[in-house]
């Protein structure tokens, strides 16, 4: 593939999943991921394996009773399974945690409560040093405003830390492990001006907000994970706010010093980037737009660390359009992203040489 060019790997079909999530590569060389929807009963989402050629297994398809609408990741454990949450469904209704081999074999390993003591509509999880994952709830929690959780393998969640609303509600997306033994992360909401925070949060439960945005031009709402650069500080983006509404990228250090890269206009470049950013092996970082462009259904581009950015397609409806999840960079230095449905059945997957 050239420079910038683009293909799609895949058209989803309802039955194997619709609004597909952003994917892993296993050490087997096929990529893994959950779809929002769709699956076999149409509404509950779906656990898939994708080849390189783009040829899609439905692992298992949710029920409700084992969870329902998963976000976010999976996450490969090593161990034979991949992990993985929904955001609704199972015995009490506030999500699942769950298991699955990459031959189907498929076990719920914990019900969230959606208590005081424990939050539910999780997220994302992550890789830990201490062989545990940690991830985050939307809702619920000692002040009702989410939770950062840690999730053992036999399924023991343990609260780390509840959100309070001055540091932060409603966390979204993956949290970012940086191998200090400390997490990064983002709220969509809350902070000084509630306009979303970026967030620093220890194993042993301290969290700290280290950046709140002020809305307006400096942008408001980030919704994607927080990628870690070259130069150690994060970047990702928010979904709205920025000189012209239609969202930004933005670079914090682990300070909390911050700094605004780019406004999307809602026009050519696109807008309302909700993904985040990946950087790739040329240390530009890339991501997606799910608005705007010539089609309205948004754009891949890549932006350098000086803030020069450039788009590289613009999605059409036949190509299911409006992405919003991150961009996997697998091992042959390829970007993979998916799509919403558009035109397209369940949505797309698709491939962007950097």
């Amino acid at each position: 593939m050239a420079a910038g060019e683009f293909s799609v790997l895949h058209q989803f079909t309802t039955a194997e999943g619709s609004y597909p999530n952003p994917l892993i590569q296993a050490s087997d060389g096929n990529y893994y991921g959950t779809a929002l929807q769709g699956g076999a009963l149409n509404w509950y989402g779906s656990v898939f394996r994708m080849t390189p050629a783009g040829a899609v297994t439905v692992l298992h398809s949710f029920n409700g009773s084992d969870g329902g609408q998963p976000r976010g990741t999976l996450v490969d454990g090593h161990d034979g399974y991949f992990y993985g949450t929904t955001s609704t469904g199972g015995t009490h209704g506030g999500g699942t945690a769950f298991k699955v081999s990459s031959s189907g074999v498929f076990t719920v390993i914990h019900h969230f409560k959606g208590s005081a003591t424990e939050g539910s509509a999780p997220q994302c999880i992550s890789n830990g040093n201490d062989g545990n994952f940690y991830g985050v709830a939307m809702f619920d929690g000692a002040n009702d405003k989410g939770t950062v959780f840690r999730l053992s393998r036999s399924g023991t969640v343990t609260t780390v830390a509840s959100f309070n609303g001055t540091n932060g509600t409603m966390p979204a997306n993956c949290l970012t492990h940086t191998g200090d033994g400390v997490f990064y992360g983002v709220t969509t909401n809350g902070g000084a001006n509630n306009a979303g925070v970026v967030f620093k949060v220890a194993t042993s439960g301290a969290l700290t907000p280290i950046y709140s945005f002020v809305g307006g031009t400096s942008g408001s709402s980030p919704t994607g994970p927080l990628e870690w650069g070259i130069d150690g500080s994060f970047y990702g983006t928010t979904q709205s706010g920025g000189a012209n509404g239609y969202g930004t990228v933005y670079r914090v250090t682990k300070a909390g010093a911050f700094s605004r890269l780019y406004s999307f206009t809602g026009g050519a470049d696109g807008g309302i980037p909700k993904g985040g950013v990946t950087m790739a092996n040329n240390f530009v970082y890339y991501g997606t737009t799910s608005y705007g462009a010539a089609t309205g259904y948004g754009t891949t581009f890549k932006i350098t660390a000086a803030g020069a950015q450039a788009t590289l397609h613009a999605f059409s409806a036949a190509e299911g359009g409006r992405p919003s999840g991150h961009l996997l960079l697998d091992a042959s230095g390829k970007l993979i992203g998916t799509t919403s449905p558009g035109n397209s059945g369940g949505g797309a997957a698709f491939r962007q040489n950097p």
